[in-house]
């Protein structure tokens, strides 16, 4: 009986340890997620302008410029392009909607909502790739553009330039 009672207990902290090991491996992948990318030293050069500007996407030159549409009123739309800056961001404003092999829309886990980011212009989104901006999406802009010293003449070079893309809305098909 004696043996049979320590053998039991035993195997309990054996399967404690190693449960607690199993614990520490999970808290070591957690710790090794990457770190938010630190804006303010990317676009220390750079100021925020505007980061409001809503408007259709018509035209995506990659690496280049983009072109928006924005409306002015009901019936009057104009159309601006801003060069895009090297390191751009481009961020969902919402997670996109993933569809099942049935067409119908899949639920979006609470792990996958945790992904936001605060992205440049105070915003927040998830992150999005370059490849993911279309033609005929609303789009919001974070306007940048480059700080100038005080009594500078030459403001030629000094345009406004897109330094982050939140997706807001896809195009309707």
């Amino acid at each position: 009986m004696m043996g049979r009672t320590l053998c039991s207990v035993s195997l309990m902290v054996v399967l404690g340890l190693v449960t607690s090991g199993w614990a520490a491996d999970d808290k070591k992948d957690s710790e090794t997620k990457p770190a938010p990318k630190d804006y303010k030293a990317e676009f220390k050069d750079y100021v925020v302008v505007r980061n409001n500007v809503l408007g259709k996407l018509t035209k995506v030159d990659k690496e280049k410029s983009l072109k928006i549409e924005v409306a002015l009123t009901r019936k009057m739309n104009k159309e601006y392009e801003f060069p895009m800056l090297e390191n751009m961001e481009v961020l969902w404003k919402n997670l996109p909607v993933e569809l099942d092999d049935k067409g119908r829309p899949k639920k979006i886990s609470p792990k996958d909502r945790k992904k936001s980011v605060t992205g440049p212009g105070g915003l927040k989104g998830y992150p999005a790739e370059s490849s993911d901006l279309k033609n005929g999406q609303i789009v919001q802009l974070v306007l940048r553009q480059k700080k100038t010293k005080p009594g500078a003449k030459d403001k030629s070079e000094n345009k406004l330039s897109v330094g982050a893309v939140y997706i807001v809305a896809e195009p309707k098909s």
